[in-house]
C-alpha cells in the first residue's frame, strides 16, 4: 500500500491532522493539562513513519545490487524520492506537535522513538553526500526535530514567560516532570552507540588513540565506546560538516558566492549543514563534559593525520596522507583527511567558548593555525612553477581558510603577543602574493579574502586591540581592501570590505592619514559605478566622512590648514 504511490495518507488529510492538534487545542506547555488527540494520533503517524522506514531500506539495498545506472535505477530513485518525501511529511508533523505539546507528546511515547528514527536517519546518511533535494530535505527535517527536543523550554524544567507568574505547586509540577523527561533522555542518549565508518574518521580516530598523552575518557571513545550522542556528534562533524565536491566545484565556478553563501552557516537553520552546525552546538551544551574530549580527540586526530608540511614547497616533496581520497566529479580526487581536518576546524571554531579550558589555544595557534595561514603565498608560488591544476590549487586553499574563520572564533584567547603574527597571516590572505616575478599575472582568492576579511574585523573591534601591532601591516591590508573593492560589485562583499575599513580609520585615528590617498579616489568610482544599485552607493558614505577628517588633521609639528 505504502510502494504504490503517495496516497497512502493524502497530504490534505495530514494537513488537517496537523492543524487539529496544532491550533484545536491550548499548549500543554502553558495548561499543563493533557491533550488526548496527540495519544490518539501521534502513535499512528510513527507507524507510517516506520513501514515508509522499512521501504527506505528495501529500495536502497536493490538499488545497490541493480546498480546506480541500470534502467530500474531511474524508477527506483523516483519511488525513493516519494518515500522520503513521505517520511519528511510525518516527521515534520510530529516535530511540531511535539513543540506544542511537549507532555502529551512524551506521554504518548513517541518521543524516543522519533529521537530514535531521526538518529538513524542521520547516522545512515553520513558522509554520503551531496544527497539528492528529497533526501537532504528529510535529513534538515531529521536535524530540526531533534534540535527541538534539545532546546524544549519545558524539559529542560525552564518555565516560560506564560509559566513564569505560576504558582508554587504548578512550578513544582513542571519541574518534577522535567525531571522525569530528562531522566528517560539521559538514559536513551548515554546508551553505547556506534559512530559511521568513514575512511577518513577511522584513520583519524586511530591517529588520535595512538598518542601517548591521551586522557583516560578519550582513549575510551577511541576504543569504541561512544553514546549515542558522542556517536551523532561525530556523524555530524565527519558526515556533514567537510566540503563536498558540489562544494569545491561551486568554489571554483564563482568563488565569491560560495563564499558569501556559506559566510556565518551557524545563524540560521534553513540550511542541512547549518542545522548541523547548531544540532552539533546543541549536543555540546548540553553535555560539555562527554563531548568536548571527543571534539579533542578528533582534533588530535586530524592534525597527525595531516603530516607536518604538507602543501608547503614543491608538490613531489609533500608527505603522504593516508586515507582514501573522495573522487569528485571533474578533476582530482580529494583527500578525505583533508577535508575531515577543515571540518574539525569549523567544528572547534563554532564551540570556543566551550572548548576554552580543553584545548592550548596560545600553543596551537604558533604551531599549526599561523603556519598554514602563512603558507599561502609560498604555495602559490610552487604552483606556478609546477603547473599545479586549478582543483588542486584550491585544496591547498581549504585549510588556510578553515584557520582564518578558526581564528575569529577564538578572538577571546588571543595574547597581546600573539596579534601581530596574526595580523600578518591574515594580511598574507588578503594580499596573496604568488611569486616574486612582477610580470606574472596573480588574481587573489576571493574566498580566502572574505574568510580573512570576517576575521580582521572581529580581531580589530576586540577590546585588546593596539593600534602598534598593527601599523605594520596598514599599508598592505588598505591596498588589499580597496583592491577587493574595485573588482567586486557584489552587495555583501562591499559592505564588509567598507564595514572594515570604518572600523580600522576609526580606530587607528591620525595613523590612517597617510593611506588616505588610496581611499579618497575610490570613494566617487564606487558612487558612480553603482548608478542603478542604490543600496551599493549608500557603502562608501559611512567611510567618506572619517576619511575627510583625518585627512584634514595635520602632521605632528605641521600648522593647521
Amino acid at each position: 500500500m505504502v510502494c504504490c504511490d503517495e496516497a497512502w495518507l493524502p497530504p490534505c488529510v495530514l494537513q488537517i491532522l496537523r492543524r487539529l492538534l496544532l491550533f484545536g487545542f491550548r499548549s500543554d506547555a502553558k495548561s499543563l493539562q493533557p491533550v488526548p488527540a496527540v495519544a490518539l494520533v501521534a502513535p499512528q503517524l510513527l507507524a507510517a513513519m516506520a513501514a515508509l522506514h522499512q521501504v527506505q531500506q528495501q529500495q536502497q539495498q536493490s538499488q545497490q545490487q541493480r546498480g546506480q545506472h541500470s534502467s530500474a535505477a531511474v524508477s527506483h530513485r523516483q519511488l525513493s524520492a516519494m518515500v522520503e518525501r513521505g517520511m519528511l511529511k510525518l516527521i515534520k508533523t510530529l516535530s511540531q506537535v511535539q513543540q506544542e505539546h511537549p507532555w502529551s507528546f512524551h506521554h504518548a511515547g513517541v518521543l524516543l522513538s522519533l529521537l530514535e528514527a531521526c538518529y538513524t536517519q542521520l547516522l545512515a546518511a553520513a558522509g554520503q553526500g551531496p544527497w539528492s533535494p528529497a533526501r537532504e530535505a528529510l535529513l534538515l527535517t531529521c536535524c530540526q526535530a531533534v534540535l527541538a527536543v534539545l532546546r524544549c523550554d519545558s524539559y529542560a524544567g525552564r518555565l516560560s514567560s506564560n509559566t513564569a507568574g505560576a504558582h508554587t505547586q504548578q512550578a513544582s509540577t513542571i519541574k518534577r516532570m522535567a525531571g522525569e523527561v530528562s531522566g528517560q533522555l539521559a538514559t536513551w542518549w548515554g546508551a553505547p552507540a556506534q559512530p559511521p565508518q568513514l575512511p577518513a574518521l577511522a584513520a583519524a580516530l586511530a591517529a588520535a588513540g595512538s598518542g601517548p598523552q591521551q586522557q583516560q575518557p578519550q582513549q575510551q571513545q577511541a576504543d569504541g565506546q561512544h553514546t549515542r550522542q558522542s556517536a551523532l556528534l561525530v556523524a555530524l562533524i565527519a558526515g556533514f560538516f567537510p566540503l563536498t565536491h558540489r562544494d569545491i566545484d561551486e568554489w571554483l565556478d564563482d568563488g565569491e558566492q560560495w563564499a558569501l553563501a556559506n559566510a556565518d552557516t551557524a545563524s540560521n537553520l534553513h540550511g542541512l549543514k547549518s542545522c548541523c552546525h547548531q544540532l552539533a552546538l546543541s549536543l555540546l551544551l548540553a553535555n560539555k563534559a562527554s563531548l568536548a574530549p571527543v571534539l579533542v580527540q578528533l582534533l588530535q586526530g586530524v592534525s597527525a593525520c595531516v603530516p607536518e608540511g604538507w602543501g608547503r614547497g614543491a608538490a613531489a616533496a609533500w608527505p603522504a596522507i593516508p586515507g582514501p581520497p573522495v573522487p569528485g566529479p571533474s578533476g582530482a580526487a580529494n583527500p578525505a583527511v583533508l577535508l575531515l581536518k577543515e571540518a574539525v576546524y569549523e567544528a572547534v571554531g563554532l564551540a570556543a567558548y566551550e572548548l576554552h579550558d580543553y584545548i592550548d589555544y596560545p600553543g596551537w595557534l604558533r604551531g599549526s593555525l599561523l603556519p598554514e595561514m602563512m603558507a599561502v603565498g609560498n604555495q602559490q608560488h610552487h604552483q606556478q612553477a609546477d603547473g599545479s591544476s586549478s582543483k588542486h590549487k584550491l585544496l591547498l586553499l581549504v585549510l588556510p581558510r578553515a584557520a582564518a574563520r578558526l581564528v575569529g572564533h577564538w578572538v577571546a584567547d588571543l595574547k597581546a603577543t600573539d596579534r601581530p603574527a596574526v595580523y600578518r597571516a591574515l594580511t598574507v590572505l588578503l594580499v596573496q602574493p604568488s611569486s616574486a616575478d612582477k610580470q606574472q599575472q596573480h588574481k587573489p582568492d576571493v574566498v580566502l579574502q572574505l574568510a580573512a576579511v570576517s576575521a580582521m574585523r572581529i580581531i580589530v573591534d576586540d577590546f585588546g586591540f593596539e593600534s602598534e601591532g598593527f601599523v605594520e601591516v596598514l599599508p598592505a591590508v588598505m591596498q588589499a581592501l580597496t583592491g577587493m573593492l574595485a573588482t567586486s560589485q557584489e552587495l555583501d562583499t562591499q559592505t564588509q570590505v567598507f564595514g572594515l575599513m570604518n572600523l580600522i580609520i576609526d580606530r587607528l585615528g591620525p595613523d590612517i592619514k597617510p593611506h588616505v590617498g588610496t581611499v579618497m579616489p575610490l570613494l566617487p568610482q564606487t558612487w558612480l559605478a553603482a548608478a542603478d544599485q542604490s543600496l551599493l552607493r549608500i557603502q562608501p558614505r559611512p567611510v567618506s566622512s572619517p576619511v575627510t577628517h583625518v585627512a584634514r588633521i595635520p602632521a605632528p609639528g605641521q600648522p593647521p590648514a
